[in-house]
């Protein structure tokens, strides 16, 4: 009887410690002020094998294929968190009414986890939007100069540097957003490199006059790419020199664009090349290496 009894209080220990465990998880994710390391594990996992199919699938087939991490990865915290729930209301033989309230609970925070990841999908889309003409760095660069000059540039690198930083935590707080596809023909991770370019070629051929937001574009920018490859568990490729989505591009003329924009040339176009591909080498190869590890074929064309 005593054995029974000892048996019977390590089991109602055990399953208040599992309601406890998914109630704050379900919080914590609802909220989003982070996620779990196993979450990220997991949604990584996820992402290997749809990628897996979709490498051996044609391009849109291939896209659709990787494109279900994000929704299966979602539904299956959905069960994971109904079934730790209901083990846990077992071992402590709660009440009906209590194990009903719980389940529904968790419903209510799984759907503002969705909503959530939802909107911070959204605002990507909207940021890549707004690069959705085609125009590369060296034109947005040009186009700054002569609509607001070193202020308005200024102005645009604040913005863009706060909308990185913010980025790079939703993709932290909310894993699955990493897997969730671009909704138009431009991806997030194009946009993010058309920034860094601008930052990149502005403080490689004019140091001294360069913006101060400048280098935060660059280091938010760098870290973002970097630390998005590091959580689809993709090696950081090693180079050199850069020619990503630039192999069409002389830096000569690059140079001569941007001094008839009005940017003061401070460097001698070989210095100034050579300090944009320091620069360069630390998150176009990233990017490029994510975009093959995600599937944007597109992303890879164009580059």
């Amino acid at each position: 009887m005593e054995l029974a009894s000892g048996v019977d209080a390590v089991l109602r220990v055990l399953g208040a410690v599992v309601l406890a465990v998914v109630s704050f998880t379900a919080v914590r994710s609802a909220l989003a002020t982070s996620a779990s390391a196993w979450s990220h594990h997991a949604v990584r996992w996820a992402g290997t094998a749809f990628g897996w199919v979709g490498r051996r699938l044609d391009e849109r087939a291939g896209e659709r294929a990787i494109g279900l991490t994000a929704p299966v990865c979602l539904l299956a915290v959905l069960l994971v968190w109904l079934g730790a729930w209901q083990v846990g209301v077992v071992l402590v033989a709660a009440p009906a009414g209590v194990a009903d309230g719980g389940r529904t609970a968790l419903v209510v925070l799984f759907g503002a986890l969705v909503v959530r990841t939802g909107q911070a999908h959204t605002a990507r889309e909207r940021r890549c939007g707004e690069f959705g003409d085609g125009r590369g760095a060296e034109e947005l660069l040009a186009g700054f100069l002569g609509t607001g000059g070193r202020e308005g540039l200024d102005r645009a690198l604040s913005d863009w540097s706060a909308w990185l930083a913010e980025l790079h935590w939703a993709h932290r707080a909310w894993p699955t957003l990493l897997y969730t596809r671009s909704s138009g023909t431009r991806c997030w991770l194009e946009t993010v490199v058309t920034m860094l370019d601008v930052a990149a070629l502005a403080e490689a051929i004019a140091p001294d006059w360069t913006p101060p937001h400048t280098a935060v574009v660059l280091v938010n920018g760098t870290d973002c790419i970097g630390r998005a490859l590091v959580a689809t568990g993709t090696a950081a490729p090693r180079s050199t020199i850069s020619l990503h989505g630039r192999e069409d591009r002389a830096f000569d003329d690059t140079v001569s664009l941007l001094a008839a924009a009005g940017l003061p040339v401070e460097r001698d176009p070989v210095d100034a090349w050579t300090e944009f591909q320091a620069r360069r080498t630390g998150y176009a190869p990233a990017a490029s290496a994510l975009a093959v590890r995600l599937l944007y074929t597109r992303f890879e064309e164009r580059r």
